[in-house]
């Protein structure tokens, strides 16, 4: 099984575009590019693509991405992705071909009813409503304070994810900085304000 981890050579957003343009589910630019979009410029290399489906539409990503090779990406180990039902601790890598270079991931959100829900503490959710978000460069993005809140929310936050914050912060209103800051909160059980050296107001 493939182990070669930092394989990447990710598509462009154009490629994307193109590649998800007649895609009969919802999805949208997630990780650092989705905050980038968000502020309409790019503030640092991004070293892959990641894309955002729901996990009740995972069926129709399979067949939809039925000539490329995807694998599951669970605890540090890569499977062939056969159809099979996977939740939202996994994700899924993609290639053209088993020897091909990685070009995009695919991350999951679990649903209930018409909200998102946060896998790291269920009780956290959102309307789903507000989950994507429309960006100048025509196609949808994940909303950056849900972006953020998976960035700070795990266990290891890297520094591209503390660079991230801090170039979309002066961007974001108060009600998305509350949200944020009141699901971090919930999430760790403390007060979480000082923990990224950002001046929340």
């Amino acid at each position: 099984m493939r182990s070669d981890f930092s394989n990447w050579n990710p598509y462009s957003l154009e490629q994307i575009k193109v590649l998800f343009s007649a895609a009969d589910f919802k999805w949208g630019i997630a990780g650092g590019w989705a905050i980038d979009l968000y502020i309409e410029r790019q503030t640092r290399q991004h070293e892959d693509m990641d894309i955002l489906i729901l996990s009740s539409e995972q069926q129709n990503l399979f067949n939809y991405l039925k000539s490329f090779t995807v694998y599951v990406a669970k605890d540090g180990k890569l499977s062939i992705w056969s159809g099979q039902k996977i939740d939202d601790s996994c994700s899924l890598w993609v290639s053209e071909h088993q020897s091909t270079p990685f070009i995009f991931e695919i991350l999951l959100m679990d649903i209930v009813e018409d909200k998102w829900i946060y896998k790291r503490d269920r009780k956290i959710n959102g309307e789903l409503n507000s989950l994507f978000i429309e960006s100048k460069y025509d196609v949808k993005i994940v909303a950056p304070e849900v972006q953020l809140l998976y960035k700070l929310g795990a266990s290891s936050i890297r520094d591209k994810d503390i660079q991230d914050l801090k170039a979309v912060y002066k961007f974001l209103d108060a009600s998305q900085l509350e949200w944020l800051e009141a699901s971090l909160n919930a999430q760790f059980l403390i007060e979480t304000t000082d923990k990224y050296d950002i001046d929340w107001g």
